[in-house]
């Protein structure tokens, strides 16, 4: 297979694998809010996971902010998520958030009482940040990736039909438990689809140590020697 062919290989691989990711989250999907309450408060949170990063959504680069609705359903402070009034525009990143805010407890508001006052709807916002997230993973990615590296292939020299200078490709590569490379997602483009290819074709083909799954970025700078 030729380069370019790795590259649309690779684009297919995350195409296919979001597809699955979305069909998964028609399962979870919350109802849209019929308007938003501008006088509904909010509950501060006690207790409760911290939100997970959908892996597909992190490579492909999507964030946002979800606002939902919401109300206590027992005296203990769960609560559950009526419906979003607002997306952040990516399904399994609304999916997620509704999954953490339905598994937290909540701080009972002042002369709340149960059960007189089970039926207030409360009204809130997530944002989700992907530089936060990219910044969480990269702390310790560098070591990790040199920890578990085992191959590393040598990236072939472009011929240059013409001057190219400073031309960068920055990519996103996921690491399976297997340790291969089995999502790749541009971060930066060097404006020329065969060096990117070549980019592309190089990143699929690092190997690692099996373990835990991770992200890693690798830049490639080519220019005229």
């Amino acid at each position: 297979m030729n380069m370019v062919g790795h590259f649309l290989l690779g684009t297919l691989v995350c195409a296919t694998m979001l597809s699955g990711s979305a069909a998964a989250f028609a399962q979870d999907a919350v109802r849209r809010c019929a308007s938003i309450l501008p006088d509904a408060p909010a509950l501060a949170r006690s207790v409760g996971a911290g939100f997970k990063y959908p892996e597909a959504a992190f490579v492909a680069g999507r964030e946002g902010t979800v606002g939902y609705q919401y109300r206590l359903v027992d005296s203990a402070g769960k609560v559950s998520v009526d419906c979003i009034y607002m997306s952040s525009g990516d399904a399994e990143i609304d999916a997620d958030v509704v999954r953490r805010i339905n598994a937290s407890t909540y701080f009972l508001p002042k002369m709340f009482s149960w059960p007189r006052d089970a039926g207030r709807v409360y009204q809130d916002t997530s944002t989700v940040s992907w530089n936060s997230e990219r910044l969480q993973r990269t702390k310790g990615s560098y070591s990790v990736a040199a920890d578990r590296l085992i191959y590393e292939p040598p990236v072939p020299a472009p011929d240059f039909r013409y001057k190219v200078v400073n031309a960068t490709t920055l990519l996103v590569g996921h690491v399976a438990e297997t340790g291969t490379v089995d999502m790749v997602s541009m971060r930066k483009s060097s404006g020329d689809y065969q060096l990117d290819a070549i980019a592309m074709e190089s990143v699929l083909t690092y190997k690692f140590k099996p373990g835990e799954a991770f992200t890693f970025e690798r830049a490639f700078n080519f220019k005229n020697q």
